[in-house]
């Protein structure tokens, strides 16, 4: 039963979004989007010197290109990369070309690589080295090459 001295549910979520010195309305979305923060180009672990992945600008993304010599290696990372996409709730921009696909990671609401695209690029960096082991163990099937 409601009673008339009790806070609404609203004013509890904004006593714990906001500080009461802090009438912002920006600082709600600061707390709610929480590590979503750009990274400096200089705090991104990914160098284009030590990695296949490069930098680059307007908007910042990590982009690498995933060369295939086989259709089936191609429609494997391709199928892995969309579901982990679709549980992440993070999506990046894909290009599939004739012998490979592109991918761009980025986080499209800040314009800006943040942790959850660097997740992303680990990822398909693990499924790429996956695939080379898992079909270096059978290449005595040839059947679906490019």
């Amino acid at each position: 039963m409601y009673e008339k001295n009790m806070p609404s549910i609203l004013d509890i979520i904004n006593k714990n979004i906001l500080n009461e010195s802090d009438s912002s309305a920006n600082r709600g979305l600061e707390v709610i989007l929480g590590n979503l923060k750009s990274i400096a180009h200089s705090s991104v672990p990914i160098k284009p010197d030590d990695s296949d992945w490069k930098i680059l600008s307007n908007p910042e993304r990590l982009s690498r290109k995933f060369n295939f010599d086989n259709i089936t290696k191609l429609k494997i990372f391709l199928s892995d990369l969309i579901d982990y996409q679709e549980e992440n709730k993070h999506h990046a921009e894909i290009t599939i070309l004739a012998d490979g696909i592109i991918v761009e990671a980025y986080t499209h609401d800040l314009d800006a690589v943040t942790d959850l695209d660097k997740e992303l690029a680990a990822f398909c960096d693990d499924i790429y080295d996956d695939l080379d082991y898992y079909f270096f163990d059978n290449e005595s099937s040839t059947e679906g090459n490019l």
